[in-house]
């Protein structure tokens, strides 16, 4: 038995916990806290999460909004993928797996077949087919894009040998009614190969948003012996952090604070916006937060107070 409950063997081969988090932009909207054995598809934890958000959605902004989920070859399922197009009846873009028979087909197409998608200085070449698994009973052949990477963010061009190659898989183009309501609501866009190809790649960014939480939470490791401390431990980490996020988009991008960006991660803001000294005062019965007057100016204090709404506490610089 393991020493800390809950704790095995994870796919990277390293005894911890494997959470399901699901994210939208920097901010984690729903989140499981699993023992490292449950595997991205763990019983119905994808479904169940997926239908909490998507029913908020529609209940409080409105029923018919189109929705686009991304996620990684770990939910490439057929069970997720009927549940998504079927009952959800939500877009999604999954990467695949690139299996012995879909590397012999895209060999065997011409070069002449394959289109280019360039996005800044990396450059793609991608081909688009119909595919489906053989043990697929539920869902039929799906919108599938090939994608060989040419070049780096850099520029700099790959060698054949290493070139990245993925495999995408979409209903945008195959389900008739949602394809309709992407277009319906001004977004006929992301019908495109390209728009697709790019929507995929930007899952990227939720490794960002891991990483920020690894960031808030100092350490990825949980300080407690069992399994639902951990768990308290761990949804308080991701309440923090949605609060984090949540006061860098509404109060400091409105503050307008040279010294930092939007874009930091937590120990920069700390380092900036929360660790620097400053006294509480009481004079004329009145309470002022009293700072530096180089601290005063360098975070534009007088402004994110505003921003924060508090008439009981008046800071002044010193």
């Amino acid at each position: 038995m393991p020493f800390l409950s809950g704790v095995y063997v994870t796919y990277k081969k390293v005894k911890g916990f494997q959470p399901l988090q699901i994210t939208w932009g920097n901010i984690i909207v729903d989140a499981l806290f699993r023992r490292g054995t449950a595997h991205s598809n763990h019983g119905n934890d994808v479904q169940k999460s997926l239908k909490r958000v998507v029913d908020l959605i529609r209940k409080y902004y409105r029923k018919d909004v189109p929705i686009i989920l991304t996620c990684d070859s770990g939910f490439l399922d057929e069970k997720n993928l009927h549940y998504f197009n079927t009952i959800l009846r939500i877009c999604f873009i999954c990467f695949g797996k690139l299996y012995d028979y879909i590397k012999d087909y895209v060999s065997s197409v011409p070069f002449e077949n394959y289109k280019e998608y360039i996005k800044g200085k990396m450059i793609w070449h991608y081909l688009e087919f119909g595919n489906k698994m053989k043990s697929w009973k539920k869902v039929g052949f799906l919108r599938t894009i090939f994608t060989k990477a040419l070049c780096d963010e850099n520029g700099q061009m790959i060698l054949d040998i290493v070139r990245p190659d993925s495999i995408i898989y979409t209903n945008i183009g195959r389900n008739q009614q949602l394809t309709e309501s992407l277009k319906r609501v001004g977004h006929e866009e992301l019908c495109s190969c390209e728009k697709i190809i790019e929507t995929a790649h930007m899952r990227g960014s939720n490794e960002l948003t891991n990483r920020s939480l690894k960031d808030l939470m100092i350490t990825e490791k949980v300080p407690f012996k069992r399994f639902g401390m951990n768990t308290a431990y761990y949804y308080l980490m991701a309440i923090s952090h949605s609060l984090f996020e949540c006061y860098k988009e509404d109060v400091v991008r409105n503050a307008d604070i040279p010294t930092i960006s939007i874009t930091c991660y937590p120990s920069t803001f700390r380092r900036r916006l929360i660790d620097f000294a400053c006294q509480v005062v009481s004079s004329g019965n009145k309470i002022a937060l009293q700072l530096m007057e180089g601290v005063y100016q360098s975070i534009n204090a007088e402004k994110l107070w505003q921003l924060c709404h508090s008439e009981d506490l008046i800071p002044i610089p010193l």
